[in-house]
């Protein structure tokens, strides 16, 4: 996906990849009827070394996309002959409104943005009204509530690389998406540590002290936290969730 929409030559992409073949594959989509065309590429020298086209319904999506692969991995270890061929496995045909919903999400959540957070999951749950069955669905949802936390994650690491700029952009849409969806302060604090904000960051860690947040079980062996580990800030944040810890685990 990260050379999708860029010029490149098959050869630099190969490079970059350092492999000798490539699979290139393009999809036709008209009414309910899907085409993919999939062809296996040796770089150096240029050769095709095979080429198929596969084509069904939309809501067999689910078995033309494991005909593909399979295709592929035979022609890959060359072994087509009828007593080498992979197994082919039977999968369920999916709704095409379903189907579509769940890549709508999908479309959106890969514009990690507030907006695009939103409308993922008014999409996956349109997919899981239609059929609470579907795991693509749940999957899709699972992976809009993990959402904050990869994003805090980047920001961190936009902060870390000397980008501040970028990070804040990031704490920005973070806040927003705060507003309905939880995010520990924990998160925060590693971002505003990076930023170098200390003030800010034990802020952070006082917040998630007071909502019993789970990821303060790292806090005392998280090694992101070792250059502020002896600040007595820090020690006091550390002090009062062990008392806290303690108590929930003598509670239980």
């Amino acid at each position: 996906m990260c050379y999708k929409g860029k010029e490149k030559l098959l050869s630099e992409i190969v490079r970059e990849l350092k492999v000798d073949a490539v699979v290139e594959s393009s999809v036709l989509h008209v009414a309910d009827q899907v085409r993919i065309t999939a062809q296996l590429v040796l770089v150096s020298p240029e050769e095709y070394l095979w080429a198929e086209n596969f084509n069904d319904r939309i809501e067999n999506i689910l078995s033309l996309q494991n005909d593909v692969a399979v295709a592929i991995t035979n022609a890959v270890t060359q072994k087509i002959t009828e007593g080498s061929t992979r197994k082919k496995y039977s999968v369920k045909a999916i709704n095409a409104e379903v189907y579509y919903a769940y890549l709508k999400g999908g479309f959106f959540w890969n514009k990690r943005t507030a907006e695009g957070y939103q409308k993922t999951i008014h999409y996956v749950n349109q997919a899981i009204k239609l059929d609470p069955a579907c795991a693509l669905a749940y999957a899709g949802l699972a992976d809009c509530y993990n959402l904050v936390v990869i994003l805090a994650l980047c920001a961190e690491a936009y902060a870390l690389a000397g980008d501040a700029i970028r990070a804040q952009e990031i704490l920005h849409q973070l806040r927003q998406l705060t507003q309905q969806r939880y995010l520990s302060p924990y998160w925060e604090a590693l971002v505003h540590l990076a930023l170098g904000d200390r003030e800010t960051a034990f802020k952070s860690l006082a917040l998630a002290v007071q909502y019993h947040s789970v990821t303060l079980v790292w806090l005392n062996v998280d090694p992101k936290f070792n250059a502020i580990r002896l600040n007595l800030d820090f020690r006091s944040c550390c002090t009062r969730w062990d008392g806290k810890a303690l108590r929930i685990i003598l509670i239980q």
